[in-house]
């Protein structure tokens, strides 16, 4: 152990060392962002990622453009079946005679829940 003179006697370190870089690249783009400017411009990036996409592989975005219209389209079918069996399901009346009623469309929502879910999953 060393004896309080020889700690006494060392240097305390030096402070940490900073980094500062000048010049035209210096200044971080970030810095002046607003955030409402920022917002603004996100309707913009699925029209150039689209473009960008169009330009590097159109055989591609093809099929893919034509499946995610196709499950939009069976999202919107959904939806408006949905809310067709919430109706009866949801009035008043005897439980058997309310699913009675909602049952078609509930049918429906079974069956093409499924293939939304396989179609998003591929």
């Amino acid at each position: 152990m060393p004896s309080p003179a020889t700690v006494a006697a060392r240097p305390s370190p030096p402070p940490p060392a900073e980094l500062r870089h000048g010049g035209r690249h210096a200044k971080n783009p970030l810095d002046e962002v607003v955030f409402g400017a920022m917002c603004a411009s996100l309707p913009r990036v699925p029209a150039q990622t689209a473009r960008m996409a169009w330009a590097v592989d159109r055989r591609a975005v093809r099929p893919l453009l034509a499946c995610q219209l196709l499950t939009g389209a069976a999202a919107a079918v959904l939806l408006a079946t949905t809310a067709r069996a919430m109706r009866p399901a949801l009035a008043e009346g005897a439980v058997s005679e309310r699913l009675r009623q909602a049952l078609p469309a509930l049918l429906v929502i079974a069956a093409g829940a499924g293939r939304v879910a396989s179609a998003l999953a591929s």
